[in-house]
């Protein structure tokens, strides 16, 4: 093999190793290109559930401040139940009291109409 065809040798192996190196940057490039437009796209869908947490932690607040408003309500509802009810049972006793007083009044009103009855009959006689 002559000097020349040995250079030629080299020649021809170093422009296959620059081709298949242009095919792998080529590769690494396309590939790279690929890996930035799926890390945007990852980055926009980490932003808009970022921002959708967000929302919901702010639904979530809003929420607990309702739930605290309503118990605040429940238990001021549930307490002027308990007065409403303590009432009732003092006005209900009040009553029952009132019944009994009205009951022993006309009891005796009965009695001294009976008595006043017979005194009129034995006065009637004389």
């Amino acid at each position: 093999m002559s000097a020349m065809d040995a250079i030629r040798a080299k020649l021809s192996k170093l422009t296959n190793e620059r081709d298949a190196a242009f095919d792998r940057a080529e590769a690494a490039e396309s590939e790279l290109k690929k890996l930035k437009l799926d890390f945007a796209r990852v980055e926009q869908e980490n932003n808009s559930l970022t921002a959708k947490v967000d929302k919901l932690d702010a639904e979530l607040e809003e929420a607990r401040h309702a739930t605290d408003d309503l118990n605040k309500k429940l238990q001021g509802t549930t307490i002027e139940a308990e007065n409403i009810a303590r009432s009732m049972q003092g006005a209900q006793k009040s009553s029952e009291d009132w019944e009994k007083k009205y009951e022993a009044l006309e009891t005796k009103y009965k009695k001294v109409q009976s008595e006043l009855a017979e005194l009129e009959a034995s006065l009637g006689g004389l």
